[in-house]
């Protein structure tokens, strides 16, 4: 059976942070594996063990998304033993990074990079991101730098992967960087707009953060970003309130 492509385009469909309605972080990378095509025609049992695998991969998702992280585990670890690949371990790397478990994530990811160094760009965001969550923002932030000489020119996967980690206050000047560009690529997208100022203002800088929020919040109505826009605001009046 042919490897599966690793490319950034297979291993996370443009699933996006709608205009309409955000598409959360879990959900994206359910979406992600619930698209996933099986490619090639192998032997018969290399096929079963594909297909029994991705079932394994869909199960442990549906698990993460109800909260079982027991079964989920046993899930995702019944797939990696039935098919052993850096494509499945990195995809179970990933589904962990957006359901912003980090420290989950990097085992998988670790094990991935075992497999192949030549991982698409989100798994080693995702790397960065585990080592930063795991106490050693040294290295995260020396694989964030190196992984900027190879951003995609893709707005929405620029986002969908770093948006978790602004969210949690991980690497956020690599972050920025990223999310600059995202912006640049797509800049009349208030989703991707909202991304980079809710990473400002988890940086300190409220006051950088609230008119490019505002923005968003005016080019794509919603709740979370008007969520965003509320809480910068107060943030805002609390800072001049106290000086």
């Amino acid at each position: 059976m042919a490897p599966f492509s690793m490319s950034q385009g297979r291993l996370f469909p443009q699933f996006r942070r709608s205009q309409t309605s955000m598409v959360r972080p879990l959900f994206a990378a359910w979406l992600a594996l619930s698209l996933f095509a099986l490619t090639g025609c192998g032997p018969v049992e290399e096929y079963a063990a594909s297909k029994s695998s991705e079932r394994l991969l869909a199960e442990g998702l549906e698990a993460l998304k109800l909260g079982d992280d027991a079964k989920a585990e046993t899930a995702f670890r019944q797939a990696a033993s039935l098919k052993p690949s850096g494509d499945v371990v990195a995809r179970i790397g990933l589904a962990y990074h957006f359901d912003g478990r980090f420290e989950q994530a990097l085992p998988w990811l670790e094990k991935a990079f075992k497999f192949r160094s030549d991982q698409p760009w989100s798994v080693h965001v995702a790397r960065a991101a585990g080592y930063a969550a795991s106490g050693q923002p040294e290295i995260g932030i020396r694989l964030m730098q190196d992984a900027h000489s190879n951003m995609p020119d893709d707005a929405y996967m620029l986002n969908n992967v770093t948006y978790v980690m602004a969210d949690a206050g991980l690497l956020l000047d690599e972050v920025i960087v990223v999310l600059e560009k995202a912006v640049k690529q797509a800049p009349g997208n208030g989703v991707v707009l909202d991304s980079l100022g809710w990473a400002y203002f988890r940086q300190g800088r409220v006051e950088q953060a609230l008119p490019i929020l505002e923005e968003a919040e005016r080019l794509s109505r919603n709740g979370e970003i008007k969520a965003h826009v509320l809480e910068a605001r107060r943030a805002l009046q609390s800072r001049k309130s106290g000086q």
